[in-house]
């Protein structure tokens, strides 16, 4: 088996976008509030059940910091070899068309389904596109209005890269080992100073620029660090030593979290600490076994890759209308997460397989030939 350098970030990527299909399946029977009081919901909803949430709550903080945190990894290395301006174009066919695209074809079924499950709406699905463009809400898209739905991080990532390019670009190119305007760490700086460093980054970034529940600022941060921090070799050599440590603290922090949730210690200030705690710790111990034990080269592995973003592009969709199928057929949560996950991530590869095959699609949902 051919091992390639640097080839667990996109096997990280991978293992993120695979995690999409359960954690949106047991989205259907999240037991969250809204600041209202009332059921947070989803699209399709089937009441509240714990073990559900417990799901959601164990794996969000992170994993959706990972994915921005491999973006930032994943620009310096693009921008190493490529120039500002070059990088700018390809994050427009890549992020900002496939945007649009999404919200006129991808999005609009996830609202009309919610619409329809939630509200008992009865009209035909293009007369609810008015509805959808030209009502403004809560961007939940659980009652009809308006929503980015997923592409929401495609949008924050094409902002975060955009806003930083003229600071990742001046950088990107100079050895961040050496060299004029180099990062500098401190000498044999230490895990627990590594970790600190960034708890405390990653914090005050958090404070600001939360829109929809999603913080711009936090995610900011994430990609920053990756860029700046998590590419270094060093660095990445120094936690892989320690990923069975990381790890521990990692599934500590997420037992923690779980019980916090289930005895209502929410929304105070230690919740909102741990919150960041365990997305930084979780960051960390994934990148530690990610480096250790997914820096490998395999045929499979290498489609997905080329997969990874068609199957977040659709998958959402394509998960809603299989949950929306199955509501009136599977009532228990188990079943109903298992065939909703094999069954949209099927739908989701072919959706894949057929629309790489021709160009105008590829243009427009940001698919690599």
């Amino acid at each position: 088996m051919k091992t390639e350098r640097n080839r667990y970030v996109d096997n990280l990527r991978i293992f993120c976008i695979l995690l999409l299909f359960p954690f949106h399946a047991a989205m259907c029977f999240n037991s969250f509030t809204l600041a209202s009081g009332k059921p947070e919901g989803f699209y399709v909803w089937l009441g509240p059940v714990e073990w559900c949430s417990h799901i959601v709550v164990a794996v969000y903080p992170w994993w959706m910091a990972l994915l921005f945190v491999l973006a930032g990894i994943s620009t310096r290395r693009a921008l190493q070899k490529r120039s500002a301006a070059d990088y700018a174009k390809e994050r427009v066919a890549r992020l900002l068309v496939p945007l649009l695209a999404g919200l006129v074809l991808v999005v609009p079924p996830q609202a009309y389904i919610g619409d329809v499950f939630n509200n008992g709406y009865s009209g035909g699905f293009f007369s609810h596109y008015r509805k959808f463009f030209t009502t403004l809400t809560d961007f939940s898209g659980n009652d009809g209005a308006f929503t980015p739905g997923h592409l929401w991080f495609i949008l924050y990532l094409f902002i975060i890269s955009m806003v930083f390019l003229p600071l990742t670009s001046r950088f990107a190119k100079r050895n961040p080992e050496s060299g004029p305007g180099r990062i500098r760490l401190p000498a044999g700086m230490s895990l627990p100073a590594l970790t600190a460093g960034g708890f405390l980054f990653l914090g005050i970034f958090s404070l600001v620029g939360r829109i929809g529940n999603k913080g711009l600022g936090e995610y900011s941060a994430c990609f920053l660090l990756g860029f700046f921090v998590l590419s270094r070799a060093e660095v990445i050599e120094k936690i892989s030593k320690k990923w069975a440590v990381l790890s521990i603290a990692w599934a500590a922090l997420a037992a923690l979290r779980c019980w916090m949730w289930a005895a209502r210690f929410q929304g105070d200030l230690a919740w909102n600490i741990g919150y960041t705690a365990f997305e930084w710790i979780g960051i960390l111990a994934t990148l530690s076994l990610g480096s250790r034990f997914l820096n490998v080269d395999a045929k499979p592995l290498r489609y997905l890759s080329r997969a990874a973003f068609p199957l977040y592009y659709f998958h959402q969709t394509l998960l809603l209308i299989v949950a929306f199928v199955l509501s009136s057929h599977v009532a228990r949560p188990a079943p109903f997460i298992l065939l909703t996950t094999a069954a949209s991530f099927a739908l989701s590869l072919a959706a894949y397989e057929l629309f790489r095959r021709f160009p105008m699609s590829r243009i427009l949902f940001g698919i690599k030939k």
